[in-house]
């Protein structure tokens, strides 16, 4: 509810045209509306305050709006302070949806000052009774609050903020995932009647837009429950298949000029997510409180103090359990620990080279510190980075005894190991950078790197994966990519043909490879199985003969008394026969002979099987 005055004269304060303001005032000058009752319209009520609704306007209209009144609350109140990071966090809005963090009870007491200051300008009203609080500690009583604010819900959790629960007892509470597996296999059980009208890719269809994509938006910010994605892939595979699965789930997820049918996987969207994640906290614009937080949580992990440097440390230097930070972070480092990262040049100056690694960083090889012990010694003694072996008191590096001290040895052996491999691993470049550093003394450059310039693709393979010929899966292919501009396609390849590695890798692209004598550039045009000049059960049918799955007499017969021999011909009938060996189909393949002999084209075994490619020359 918003004053038509008010408004106009915010849009004015924001430095808007009187052009944009007259349009907008012949607008909501003597607006009227009409209220539907019972089936009928209303006699025209005027209305002064408020904007129009299904207005594509009004959504910014009311962000214009409101923001005076969050800029009166980010003044008065204290919000919650944070000494590592420095960082103040006082609200967080979106639109009319207002999240306050208070840390000082007096806040709300200024909360409902700033309220009544904001309501007698704009006519606005927050109706208390329909609020929450989520209180994070002892020693809060809501007792000692206004009365108008005892009428807000205070509880320890859940609270619902943008569809996510937040809660103050647990990281991630079992609200958010209550109750959705039902609505999924609900929405599924809608479309099960109409399957025998539905394609493959008409199926794929209705998964992808229908099902997944009200998944979507808390998969991108929740950490799912345990079993979660696993019973939902199961679900989605039952309806694609009614119940008998004909070929493998990773096929299923592959593109459609793949061999694959589309069909979005849940567990590949989540890496998705988190990589994107990834690329917004290294590469994003500005610095939103949230990266700032982030890369606290980073700086904070296991000692080590590092912060974007643990994405380009050898695999090996993640640890497999990364307990101590937030469960989405540990899920953003699980994930990043399916790939290889690399940079394109190493430090050689400036902050970047103070921060460099000396832990397992594949650039600075440091081969003492490979030790558990040594490394573990290191991290006690915070000689982490590059920059702590310096003494800027002397002008050189530390002093061996000095070091072995700090890492709590009585030798210096070890330590002077340390500094001599560090100085051999370095750039001249880079040695001549900490020389001056060290004679300037001070002021002292800061630690804080730059985002680095990482390229992110496969992980390598052992001699022993050697994939088959004629593989489905193109991971071998897959060449590194920036990861700063690599488009969401890019990763969702990327991370499917990661995570499905085995079964692909193992796999031909079609079951013919076996059947068909090897013939130069012959293989499958799966493009021309989804044209629209192809009927979709044709298209079926081709696609399930390409990859086999076809009940033929040999595979029926192992369960059941069906005969293993072909009807027509009392021939043993395999995949091969039913479409190429059987006597009945050799009138049929003269006919095609002579027909494709009129158009210029030759007739094979591998067109009849493989489809003939739909370009503008054969179309």
């Amino acid at each position: 509810r918003v004053d038509h005055g008010y408004l106009l004269s915010t849009l004015r304060a924001f430095g808007f045209g009187p052009q944009f303001v007259g349009f907008l005032q012949v607008l909501y000058t003597s607006a009227e509306c009409l209220v539907r009752l019972n089936w009928t319209l209303t006699e025209p009520v005027s209305f002064g305050r408020g904007v129009r609704q299904g207005c594509p306007l009004s959504g910014q209209l009311y962000a214009l709006v409101i923001e005076p009144f969050l800029c009166l609350l980010r003044r008065r109140l204290t919000g919650l302070v944070l000494r590592e990071p420095e960082l103040r966090l006082v609200l967080s809005a979106y639109a009319d949806d207002v999240l306050l963090v208070v840390q000082d009870p007096g806040d709300l007491v200024r909360v409902e000052a700033c309220q009544a200051i904001y309501s007698a300008a704009s006519s606005a009203r927050v109706n208390w009774v329909k609020s929450s609080g989520l209180v994070v500690g002892d020693g809060w009583q809501a007792s000692s609050l206004p009365p108008v604010l005892q009428a807000i819900r205070w509880s320890a959790g859940p609270l619902l903020y943008l569809g996510v629960y937040l809660s103050a007892t647990h990281p991630s509470p079992p609200e958010n995932w209550q109750g959705l597996e039902g609505r999924v296999i609900e929405r599924i059980r809608r479309w099960t009647g109409r399957l025998q009208c539905l394609s493959f890719r008409g199926r794929a269809l209705v998964i992808n837009q229908l099902v997944l994509s009200m998944l979507w938006y808390r998969l991108n910010t929740l950490v799912p429950a345990p079993g979660f994605l696993a019973n939902l892939r199961t679900s989605i595979l039952e309806f694609f298949w009614s119940g008998l699965h004909w070929v493998s789930a990773g096929v299923l997820h592959l593109p459609l000029e793949e061999g694959g049918q589309g069909l979005k996987c849940p567990h590949t969207q989540v890496h998705v997510f988190r990589l994107q994640a990834l690329q917004r906290l290294l590469y994003g614009a500005g610095s939103p409180a949230w990266s700032v937080l982030a890369h606290a949580f980073l700086r904070h992990f296991r000692g080590l103090r590092y912060d974007r440097q643990l994405l380009y440390l050898h695999p090996r230097g993640l640890p497999r359990d990364l307990y101590g930070l937030p469960v989405f972070y540990q899920d953003l480092l699980q994930t990043w620990k399916l790939f290889s990262a690399t940079r394109s040049v190493a430090a050689t100056e400036g902050a970047d080279l103070l921060a460099e690694p000396l832990l397992h960083n594949p650039q600075l090889r440091v081969q003492v510190a490979e030790s558990p012990s040594v490394r573990q010694r290191l991290v006690l003694a915070e000689v982490t980075r590059v920059g702590d072996l310096l003494d800027y008191d002397r002008g050189d590096c530390l002093d061996p005894l000095t070091l072995a001290e700090r890492m709590g040895l009585s030798r210096p052996r070890t330590p002077r190991r340390v500094l001599q491999e560090v100085k051999a691993a370095l750039p001249p470049a880079a040695r001549v950078y900490l020389d001056r550093v060290l004679r300037e003394g001070t002021p002292r450059p800061p630690f804080t790197p730059s985002p680095p310039d990482l390229f992110i693709g496969p992980l390598p393979r052992g001699p022993n994966r050697v994939p088959c010929p004629f593989t489905v899966s193109r991971l071998h292919k897959v060449q590194p990519v920036r990861f700063q501009t690599a488009p969401r396609k890019h990763l969702y390849t990327l991370v499917l043909h990661t995570l499905n590695l085995l079964t692909l890798t193992s796999r031909p692209d079609t079951k013919w490879r076996d059947l068909l004598p090897p013939l130069e550039g012959e293989k499958p045009r799966w493009a021309s199985l989804h044209s629209s000049l192809v009927p979709r059960p044709a298209g079926d049918v081709s696609w399930r003969l390409l990859h086999g799955a076809v009940s033929t007499g040999v595979y029926l017969a192992r369960f059941t008394h069906i005969p293993d021999t072909c009807p027509f011909c009392s021939v043993r009938e395999t995949l091969a026969h039913i479409y190429l060996e059987c006597a009945r189909l050799q009138p049929l393949f003269r006919l095609l002979l002579d027909i494709l002999l009129r158009f210029w084209l030759h007739f094979s075994p591998h067109l009849f099987i493989y489809a003939l490619p739909i370009r503008g020359p054969t179309k």
